[in-house]
């Protein structure tokens, strides 16, 4: 993700009761508007309504909440910056529908999360995982007070522990996928549990080193496949405006109806995948 700032100067907001529209969050909506971020009316309302600072925790107070760079939230990891949360929420918009089951991997401070459950209602499922389990329970917290009837009524779950230990193993496949931290390689275990017709978001590369944001579509039933794009090879027609490129040369061999594609550099905290 990025680190260039936009401050807002636009104050504080209250955090607690509910997912209440604020000044600052709109202004800092229409700044993700403007940069090219947020395409959708439907994404730009979920975001307004998810005030960023009630998932910052201590010590954030002030302008610096709604600024567009990612923040230390302890614990070694971070809240990503807006514009990335924006642009995962467009990439997924198509699969989060009413009644969708959807995992967040990483999902960190909650926030996107939070953002994932008002997207999927009524009748969806939003499974949250974090390694870190302090930073799990002070999620749930800010959770309980942004979406508490997402909470209250099991649309959003948070658990903690490691995707890729057999965490997963009891679970569903999932219609949309966001992973919030670096996988290297690209896990073969969560394309696995990508429903068919499916999509994941994932930041994929070292630590440190270079890494890229690839999406992973999976076909549908019957062997329906994603629609292909114009302009970029394989990539797909809604991938364009990100520069999607059809990717063949990822290490691992993916099952036929499995399609990768490269859309642009970011740098995310690894993924842990022995914990």
């Amino acid at each position: 993700m990025h680190t260039e700032a936009f401050p807002f100067g636009l104050g504080t907001s209250e955090g607690g009761g509910g997912h209440k529209p604020s000044a600052a969050m709109a202004g800092l909506v229409n700044h993700l508007k403007q940069r090219g971020a947020l395409r959708s009316p439907e994404v730009a309302r979920i975001m307004t309504s998810v005030d960023r600072a009630a998932f910052l925790g201590m010590g954030y107070t002030g302008a610096v909440a709604y600024e567009d760079h990612p923040l230390p939230i302890g614990f070694g990891q971070t809240i990503s910056a807006p514009h990335m949360h924006a642009t995962a929420l467009e990439l997924l918009r198509a699969h989060l529908k009413p009644g969708a089951r959807v995992l967040d991997v990483g999902s960190g401070s909650g926030y996107l999360t939070a953002c994932l459950g008002l997207m999927v209602q009524p009748g969806g499922k939003v499974l949250g995982v974090e390694v870190v389990a302090p930073l799990a329970d002070r999620s749930v917290g800010a959770l309980r007070g942004v979406v508490p009837e997402l909470m209250q009524d099991g649309t959003i779950r948070i658990e903690s522990g490691n995707v890729l230990a057999g965490l997963l193993a009891a679970e569903e496949p999932f219609d949309a996928i966001h992973v919030g931290a670096a996988a290297d390689p690209l896990p073969q275990e969560l394309v696995a549990k990508l429903a068919p017709g499916g999509r994941m978001v994932v930041p994929v590369g070292p630590a440190g080193g270079a890494q890229a944001l690839y999406v992973v579509d999976k076909d549908g039933p019957q062997g329906h496949a994603a629609k292909p794009g114009r302009g970029h090879g394989q990539g797909w027609d809604d991938l364009e405006p990100y520069g999607g490129e059809a990717h063949a040369g990822m290490a691992g061999s993916w099952p036929e109806g499995v399609h990768v594609t490269r859309l642009m550099d970011v740098g995310y905290v690894p993924l842990v995948r022995n914990r």
